[in-house]
């Protein structure tokens, strides 16, 4: 008795060649251009089609290298912001603590909280530049 005829679909198919090329070329080296055109030549594969393949996956490639360069120079810009907050929280605390204490012992105890508002509203600025830091890097850019 023979085995019935199995059919693939067209992803089916570019599955199978796609592990199966794999598989074999692990311990191989890598094809120059000129042999993928070869052997795409020999599967029936037009060039033109290949050529436009080559390029869409040259230009995905570029477009994600670009993407994580992006991506870590927004990590660094938030690791710069957030060092400068933390420098300028310290400072603000240090520096309300002393107006607090020299207000509660010195005077009547009614105006350090002006100080401590503007410190406050100066730290939110900053906390905007930690969670949003491309305005800082498109300036950068500009010069």
């Amino acid at each position: 008795m023979s085995d019935p005829q199995i059919n693939y679909t067209q992803e089916e198919i570019n599955e199978i060649i796609k592990r199966a090329l794999g598989e074999q070329t692990r311990n191989e080296r890598a094809l120059s251009h000129s042999e993928l055109v070869e052997i795409a030549a020999e599967a029936g594969i037009e060039r033109e089609a290949l050529e436009r393949a080559t390029a869409e996956l040259a230009q995905a490639h570029t477009h994600e290298l670009a993407q994580r360069d992006e991506f870590r120079e927004i990590a660094a810009e938030r690791t710069v912001q957030l060092k400068r907050f933390g420098a300028s929280a310290v400072s603000f605390s240090l520096l309300n603590g002393f107006l607090y204490f020299i207000d509660g012992h010195f005077t009547g105890g009614s105006w350090y909280f002006w100080p401590l508002l503007a410190s406050g509203a100066l730290l939110a600025m900053q906390v905007r530049h930690v969670i949003f830091p491309y305005d800082k890097i498109l300036r950068r850019r500009r010069q």
